[in-house]
């Protein structure tokens, strides 16, 4: 999965750090694998995609026609939330209407 980011110069860094965060194989894990799946750029390249090796389900993958229609790629929707612009004063937790905390 490799992200597109869209908006301004600084929409566009927000984007990536924020994909970088929840999703980019950044874990120990992710770089181990990515280098023993590749070398010292798919650990770089990892930082921003993120890549699900399928393993054992390859074959089934297959068979059901999954590899073949993402032949030509696939669109995957990520959700996005924008820092907010004016400070946080203060937060509130409500219920039925009834402010709890």
């Amino acid at each position: 999965m490799y992200p597109i980011f869209i908006g301004t110069e600084k929409e566009k860094r927000e984007q990536r750090l924020w994909f970088q965060m929840l999703y980019a194989d950044t874990s120990l894990f992710d770089l181990m694998q990515n280098y023993i799946l590749g070398d010292v750029s798919d650990v770089l390249l990892g930082t921003m995609t993120k890549r699900i090796p399928l393993g054992s389900l390859w074959d089934e993958a297959e068979d059901i026609g999954l590899i073949d229609a993402l032949e030509y790629g696939g669109r995957i929707s990520v959700s996005y939330l924008a820092p907010p612009k004016l400070p946080i004063r203060k937060t509130e937790v409500w219920q039925d209407n009834k402010k709890i905390g």
